[in-house]
C-alpha cells in the first residue's frame, strides 16, 4: 500500500521479505504518488474499494495511495453485512498482533476467499523488516 519496496530474493520460493526504511519513507511515498498514472474515473473504478474492519482509531488515519478504503467498526460491519452479501468476498485484514516473546515484533494477516498472507513485522533502528511467513491458496 505504501512505497514500492523490492522483495528480497531467496532460494526458498515460499519466503519473501522486504524492508521499509524510516529515513526515506516520506520521499518513497511521494515518489510513488508522483509515479501513479492518472486513473480513469469511470463507473467500474467507482465500485472498487476495500473494507477494513477495525475498532482501532489510529488505523482510520491511513491515507492510501491509490485505493478507496472504508473503515468500519466491528459493530458497524455486523450491521452492514446483513444487507450486503458481496462483502463476504472482500479480503479480511486482521488487527496487528504483538508477538509475546519477541520485542518490537508483530503479526498481521490478510485473508480472502481463495488466498491469504501472514506477515511478521519487526521494528529495527533503521525501519521495518516485513517477512511473509505464510501464504496459502485454495
Amino acid at each position: 500500500m505504501y512505497g514500492n519496496y523490492n522483495i528480497t530474493v531467496h532460494q526458498n520460493p515460499f519466503y519473501e521479505e522486504f524492508f521499509i526504511p524510516l529515513a526515506t519513507f516520506k520521499e518513497d511515498l511521494k515518489k510513488q504518488r508522483d509515479e501513479l498514472p492518472e486513473r480513469k474515473r469511470d463507473f467500474v473504478y467507482s465500485l472498487d474499494y476495500k473494507i477494513i474492519v477495525t475498532d482501532d482509531e489510529n488505523l482510520k488515519g491511513i491515507d492510501p495511495v491509490d485505493e478507496k478504503i472504508i473503515f468500519l467498526t466491528s459493530k458497524e460491519y455486523a450491521e452492514y453485512s446483513k444487507f450486503s452479501y458481496m462483502n463476504r468476498f472482500k479480503p479480511y485484514y486482521s488487527k496487528v498482533f504483538h508477538c509475546d516473546d519477541m520485542k518490537d515484533t508483530y503479526i498481521f494477516m490478510i485473508e480472502g476467499t481463495t488466498t491469504g498472507l501472514t506477515y511478521l513485522i519487526k521494528r529495527t533502528a533503521e525501519g521495518w523488516k516485513v517477512d511473509i511467513i505464510k501464504h496459502w491458496m485454495s
